[in-house]
């Protein structure tokens, strides 16, 4: 690595101490989706008779949760957390929510499926 790049490092046991969506992950997540949609992407849902536009459609992709995405959110020590979209959806663990390795441990409930990230 060059002198000016930055190391991450993937953190072997996480606490998420907010167990829901930000509103500039929404953000995120919602301007990257219709940014695929209208670049030909398969939509995840049916569209309405009436049509949509990409931002309405990746906005009810994101309130139906069938959207396969993992967030990654960054700590102030240079490493990060690695956080499937449908547990910060579901808003589980009610608090913190441990994850070690990847895995859910503590208040989280197993078989969550697949995450791939963003």
């Amino acid at each position: 690595m060059g002198e000016g790049a930055s190391r991450s490092i993937k953190a072997d046991e996480v606490k998420v101490w907010l167990p829901r969506l930000t509103r500039y992950e929404r953000a995120r997540i919602i301007g990257a989706r219709a940014l695929q949609i209208s670049m030909g992407a398969p939509i995840l849902i049916p569209v309405p008779p009436e049509g949509a536009d990409p931002i309405k459609i990746a906005m009810m992709e994101l309130e139906m949760g069938v959207l396969p995405i993992t967030v990654r959110r960054r700590l102030p020590d240079g490493r990060y957390q690695d956080i499937p979209l449908s547990w910060l959806l579901e808003g589980r663990g009610g608090g913190l929510l441990r994850l070690v390795r990847g895995r859910p441990s503590g208040g989280a409930s197993e078989g969550s499926g697949g995450s791939t990230p963003a």
